[in-house]
């Protein structure tokens, strides 16, 4: 494994996208949501 497993847990669930996004980085459009009831 080329990545320490730390940036591999950090990229595993894509929240990092909007880590990203705080930063200025462009990223797709994207819907966050907290829970399966948010769901539409």
């Amino acid at each position: 494994m080329l990545n320490p497993p730390e940036v591999v847990m950090w990229n595993l669930d894509k929240l990092y996208l909007r880590e990203l996004e705080d930063h200025g980085v462009a990223t797709v459009p994207t819907q966050w949501v907290t829970g399966p009831a948010e769901l539409e």
